[in-house]
Protein backbone atom coordinates (compact mmCIF):
# COMPACT_ATOMS: atom_id res chain seq x y z
CA UNK A 1 0.00 0.00 0.00
CA UNK A 2 2.50 2.47 0.94
CA UNK A 3 4.52 1.35 -2.32
CA UNK A 4 2.05 2.40 -4.43
CA UNK A 5 1.20 5.58 -3.06
CA UNK A 6 5.04 6.22 -2.94
CA UNK A 7 4.90 5.28 -6.80
CA UNK A 8 1.59 7.93 -7.51
CA UNK A 9 3.28 10.34 -5.45
CA UNK A 10 6.28 9.73 -8.12
CA UNK A 11 4.49 10.19 -10.93
CA UNK A 12 2.80 13.28 -9.97
CA UNK A 13 5.85 15.66 -8.77
CA UNK A 14 7.52 14.25 -12.44
CA UNK A 15 4.50 15.47 -14.16
CA UNK A 16 4.46 18.49 -12.37
CA UNK A 17 8.24 18.95 -12.36
CA UNK A 18 7.97 18.57 -16.77
CA UNK A 19 5.00 21.30 -16.29
CA UNK A 20 6.25 23.99 -15.30
CA UNK A 21 9.56 23.30 -17.64
CA UNK A 22 7.09 23.34 -20.36
CA UNK A 23 5.17 26.49 -19.04
CA UNK A 24 8.58 28.31 -18.27
CA UNK A 25 9.28 27.59 -21.97
CA UNK A 26 6.43 28.85 -23.57
CA UNK A 27 7.32 32.31 -21.58
CA UNK A 28 10.61 32.11 -23.25
CA UNK A 29 9.37 32.08 -26.60
CA UNK A 30 6.73 34.03 -26.08
CA UNK A 31 8.88 36.97 -25.05
CA UNK A 32 11.41 36.37 -28.06
CA UNK A 33 8.15 36.48 -30.24
CA UNK A 34 7.58 40.33 -28.56
CA UNK A 35 10.86 41.07 -29.24
CA UNK A 36 11.51 40.04 -32.39
CA UNK A 37 8.01 41.76 -33.61
CA UNK A 38 9.23 45.02 -32.01
CA UNK A 39 12.29 44.48 -34.22
CA UNK A 40 10.08 43.89 -37.46
CA UNK A 41 7.98 46.72 -36.19
CA UNK A 42 11.17 49.04 -35.90
CA UNK A 43 12.83 48.26 -39.02
CA UNK A 44 9.52 48.89 -40.86
CA UNK A 45 9.53 51.92 -39.40
CA UNK A 46 12.53 53.00 -41.16
CA UNK A 47 12.30 51.75 -44.24
CA UNK A 48 8.90 53.72 -44.27
CA UNK A 49 11.16 57.10 -43.37
CA UNK A 50 13.59 55.96 -45.64
CA UNK A 51 11.38 55.43 -48.78
CA UNK A 52 9.83 59.06 -47.54
CA UNK A 53 13.17 60.65 -47.88
CA UNK A 54 13.76 58.92 -51.12
CA UNK A 55 10.73 60.32 -52.65
CA UNK A 56 11.26 63.81 -51.63
CA UNK A 57 14.62 63.26 -52.82
CA UNK A 58 12.94 62.49 -56.58
CA UNK A 59 10.60 65.45 -55.96
CA UNK A 60 13.66 67.48 -55.76
CA UNK A 61 15.76 65.92 -58.32
CA UNK A 62 12.66 66.03 -61.19
CA UNK A 63 12.76 69.73 -60.09
CA UNK A 64 16.57 70.29 -60.38
CA UNK A 65 16.68 68.41 -64.26
CA UNK A 66 13.44 70.84 -65.34
CA UNK A 67 15.91 73.89 -64.05
CA UNK A 68 18.92 72.06 -66.14
CA UNK A 69 16.82 71.36 -68.92
CA UNK A 70 15.25 74.99 -68.66
CA UNK A 71 19.07 76.19 -68.50
CA UNK A 72 20.52 74.31 -71.31
CA UNK A 73 17.74 75.86 -73.74
CA UNK A 74 18.28 79.31 -72.90
CA UNK A 75 22.41 78.37 -72.96
CA UNK A 76 21.43 76.48 -76.71
CA UNK A 77 19.22 79.51 -77.76
CA UNK A 78 22.52 82.14 -76.48
CA UNK A 79 24.51 80.59 -78.63
CA UNK A 80 22.68 80.06 -81.55
CA UNK A 81 21.97 83.80 -81.46
CA UNK A 82 25.99 84.39 -80.78
CA UNK A 83 26.66 82.16 -84.00
CA UNK A 84 24.15 83.25 -86.37
CA UNK A 85 25.04 84.60 -89.49
CA UNK A 86 24.86 88.19 -89.38
CA UNK A 87 21.46 89.57 -90.57
CA UNK A 88 19.30 87.04 -89.30
CA UNK A 89 16.24 87.34 -87.18
CA UNK A 90 16.99 86.52 -83.18
CA UNK A 91 13.79 84.12 -82.83
CA UNK A 92 12.41 85.84 -79.00
CA UNK A 93 10.14 82.86 -78.88
CA UNK A 94 8.27 79.89 -80.37
CA UNK A 95 7.10 81.05 -84.35
CA UNK A 96 8.50 85.02 -82.98
CA UNK A 97 11.32 86.28 -84.71
CA UNK A 98 13.06 90.05 -83.78
CA UNK A 99 15.64 91.82 -87.06
CA UNK A 100 17.86 94.50 -86.08
CA UNK A 101 20.00 96.41 -88.58
CA UNK A 102 21.72 99.55 -89.54
CA UNK A 103 23.84 101.09 -92.14
CA UNK A 104 25.56 104.07 -92.12
CA UNK A 105 27.15 105.61 -95.71
CA UNK A 106 29.58 108.40 -96.81
CA UNK A 107 30.30 109.18 -100.02
CA UNK A 108 32.17 112.32 -101.68
CA UNK A 109 31.91 113.24 -105.06
CA UNK A 110 34.49 115.81 -106.94
CA UNK A 111 33.24 118.17 -109.59
CA UNK A 112 29.39 117.52 -108.58
CA UNK A 113 26.94 118.36 -111.23
CA UNK A 114 24.09 119.63 -109.75
CA UNK A 115 23.49 121.61 -106.51
CA UNK A 116 20.38 122.00 -104.52
CA UNK A 117 19.60 125.49 -106.38
CA UNK A 118 19.37 124.13 -109.15
CA UNK A 119 22.43 125.63 -110.61
CA UNK A 120 25.25 123.94 -112.13
CA UNK A 121 28.28 123.52 -110.20
CA UNK A 122 32.18 122.34 -110.27
CA UNK A 123 32.90 121.82 -106.56
CA UNK A 124 33.55 118.67 -104.15
CA UNK A 125 30.67 117.64 -102.35
CA UNK A 126 31.00 114.73 -99.38
CA UNK A 127 27.30 113.67 -97.68
CA UNK A 128 26.28 110.75 -95.05
CA UNK A 129 22.87 109.00 -95.02
CA UNK A 130 22.21 106.71 -92.03
CA UNK A 131 19.06 103.80 -92.21
CA UNK A 132 17.46 101.50 -89.44
CA UNK A 133 15.60 99.11 -89.46
CA UNK A 134 13.63 96.38 -87.39
CA UNK A 135 11.55 93.72 -88.17
CA UNK A 136 9.28 91.38 -86.42
CA UNK A 137 7.46 87.99 -88.13
CA UNK A 138 5.19 85.59 -86.01
CA UNK A 139 4.53 82.48 -87.69
CA UNK A 140 1.05 80.88 -86.75
CA UNK A 141 2.04 76.67 -87.51
CA UNK A 142 -1.28 75.42 -86.82
CA UNK A 143 -3.05 77.30 -89.17
CA UNK A 144 0.06 77.90 -91.85
CA UNK A 145 -0.01 81.68 -91.60
CA UNK A 146 2.68 84.11 -90.99
CA UNK A 147 2.56 87.67 -90.08
CA UNK A 148 5.84 90.27 -90.82
CA UNK A 149 6.16 94.20 -90.03
CA UNK A 150 9.24 95.77 -91.37
CA UNK A 151 9.61 99.58 -89.45
CA UNK A 152 12.61 101.95 -90.85
CA UNK A 153 13.69 105.30 -90.02
CA UNK A 154 16.92 107.17 -92.40
CA UNK A 155 18.29 110.53 -92.94
CA UNK A 156 20.02 111.76 -95.54
CA UNK A 157 19.58 112.20 -99.08
CA UNK A 158 23.38 111.31 -100.11
CA UNK A 159 24.86 112.27 -103.51
CA UNK A 160 21.60 111.36 -105.55
CA UNK A 161 20.35 114.82 -105.48
CA UNK A 162 24.04 116.65 -106.38
CA UNK A 163 24.59 114.10 -109.44
CA UNK A 164 22.52 113.64 -112.95
CA UNK A 165 23.13 109.90 -113.61
CA UNK A 166 21.07 107.63 -115.00
CA UNK A 167 20.99 105.78 -111.70
CA UNK A 168 21.20 107.07 -108.22
CA UNK A 169 24.58 105.68 -106.69
CA UNK A 170 22.63 105.32 -103.16
CA UNK A 171 19.86 103.22 -103.25
CA UNK A 172 20.02 102.89 -99.39
CA UNK A 173 19.05 107.04 -98.94
CA UNK A 174 15.36 107.27 -98.25
CA UNK A 175 15.40 110.55 -95.90
CA UNK A 176 12.61 110.00 -93.53
CA UNK A 177 14.15 113.08 -91.75
CA UNK A 178 14.73 110.47 -88.84
CA UNK A 179 10.70 109.49 -88.48
CA UNK A 180 9.72 105.67 -87.99
CA UNK A 181 7.87 104.71 -90.96
CA UNK A 182 6.11 101.59 -91.76
CA UNK A 183 7.72 99.46 -94.93
CA UNK A 184 5.90 96.71 -95.40
CA UNK A 185 3.64 95.29 -93.55
CA UNK A 186 1.57 91.79 -94.63
CA UNK A 187 -0.44 88.76 -93.35
CA UNK A 188 0.80 85.15 -95.52
CA UNK A 189 -1.21 82.19 -96.03
CA UNK A 190 -0.35 79.08 -96.78
CA UNK A 191 -2.70 76.91 -98.97
CA UNK A 192 -2.90 73.23 -99.89
CA UNK A 193 -0.53 71.32 -98.06
CA UNK A 194 2.21 74.84 -98.42
CA UNK A 195 2.18 74.51 -102.40
CA UNK A 196 0.87 77.75 -102.73
CA UNK A 197 0.81 81.44 -100.64
CA UNK A 198 -1.18 84.28 -100.55
CA UNK A 199 -0.38 87.72 -99.34
CA UNK A 200 -2.11 90.80 -98.92
CA UNK A 201 -1.21 94.16 -97.40
CA UNK A 202 1.85 96.34 -97.97
CA UNK A 203 4.28 95.00 -99.96
CA UNK A 204 7.49 95.35 -101.79
CA UNK A 205 6.63 93.82 -105.12
CA UNK A 206 10.51 93.73 -105.78
CA UNK A 207 10.39 91.28 -103.08
CA UNK A 208 8.40 88.72 -104.84
CA UNK A 209 8.75 89.76 -108.87
CA UNK A 210 12.60 91.11 -109.10
CA UNK A 211 14.57 88.84 -107.03
CA UNK A 212 18.51 88.12 -107.51
CA UNK A 213 20.70 86.05 -104.89
CA UNK A 214 23.65 88.76 -105.56
CA UNK A 215 22.40 92.30 -105.82
CA UNK A 216 19.17 92.46 -104.05
CA UNK A 217 19.90 93.93 -100.73
CA UNK A 218 21.55 97.86 -100.61
CA UNK A 219 23.14 97.40 -97.11
CA UNK A 220 25.02 94.13 -97.98
CA UNK A 221 25.53 93.95 -101.77
CA UNK A 222 25.45 96.21 -104.70
CA UNK A 223 24.73 100.09 -103.24
CA UNK A 224 23.93 101.26 -107.26
CA UNK A 225 20.17 101.75 -107.65
CA UNK A 226 21.09 100.23 -110.60
CA UNK A 227 21.98 96.77 -109.54
CA UNK A 228 19.63 96.87 -106.94
CA UNK A 229 16.06 95.98 -109.37
CA UNK A 230 16.09 95.87 -112.79
CA UNK A 231 15.87 99.53 -115.03
CA UNK A 232 13.07 97.62 -117.72
CA UNK A 233 10.28 97.85 -115.35
CA UNK A 234 8.75 100.90 -113.07
CA UNK A 235 7.92 99.06 -110.45
CA UNK A 236 5.34 101.06 -107.36
CA UNK A 237 7.29 102.05 -104.21
CA UNK A 238 6.08 99.58 -101.60
CA UNK A 239 2.25 99.47 -101.59
CA UNK A 240 -1.35 97.89 -100.58
CA UNK A 241 -1.07 94.97 -103.07
CA UNK A 242 -2.09 91.07 -103.13
CA UNK A 243 -0.08 88.76 -104.39
CA UNK A 244 -0.24 84.61 -104.82
CA UNK A 245 2.29 82.02 -106.04
CA UNK A 246 1.91 78.02 -106.47
CA UNK A 247 5.34 76.38 -106.72
CA UNK A 248 4.31 73.56 -109.33
CA UNK A 249 7.79 71.74 -108.16
CA UNK A 250 10.73 72.69 -105.77
CA UNK A 251 12.48 74.85 -108.36
CA UNK A 252 9.83 76.52 -110.60
CA UNK A 253 7.27 78.73 -108.98
CA UNK A 254 4.42 80.65 -110.70
CA UNK A 255 3.31 83.59 -109.21
CA UNK A 256 0.82 86.64 -109.89
CA UNK A 257 0.74 89.91 -108.10
CA UNK A 258 -1.49 93.13 -108.25
CA UNK A 259 -0.78 96.45 -106.69
CA UNK A 260 -1.19 99.88 -106.17
CA UNK A 261 0.30 102.14 -108.91
CA UNK A 262 0.63 105.13 -107.19
CA UNK A 263 1.61 103.82 -103.91
CA UNK A 264 -0.52 106.39 -102.26
CA UNK A 265 -3.55 104.32 -101.30
CA UNK A 266 -5.96 106.38 -102.78
CA UNK A 267 -8.83 104.70 -105.31
CA UNK A 268 -6.75 101.55 -105.20
CA UNK A 269 -8.94 100.20 -107.92
CA UNK A 270 -8.33 102.91 -110.20
CA UNK A 271 -4.88 102.56 -111.52
CA UNK A 272 -3.30 98.91 -110.74
CA UNK A 273 0.38 97.51 -111.40
CA UNK A 274 -0.07 94.07 -112.42
CA UNK A 275 3.03 91.26 -112.78
CA UNK A 276 3.22 87.66 -112.93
Amino acid sequence: MSLKLFSRFLVLAVVLSFGRAAYAGGDDVESMLQKLQSRVDALERKVNAQGSHIKSQESVIVAQQGKISEYEAKLSQFEENLHRVPGEPIQLMEGLELGVGGTMIVQGANNINYDDDGRTEKKSRTDGTYSADVTLAKEFKEIGGRAFLHLEAGQGAGLDDNLTFYSGVNRDAGDSKAKVEVTEFWYEQGLFKDKAALTFGKLDPTAYFDQSEVANDETTQFLGSIFRNSSALEFPDNTAGIRIAYMLVEWLELGYGVFDANSDWEKIGDNLFNIG
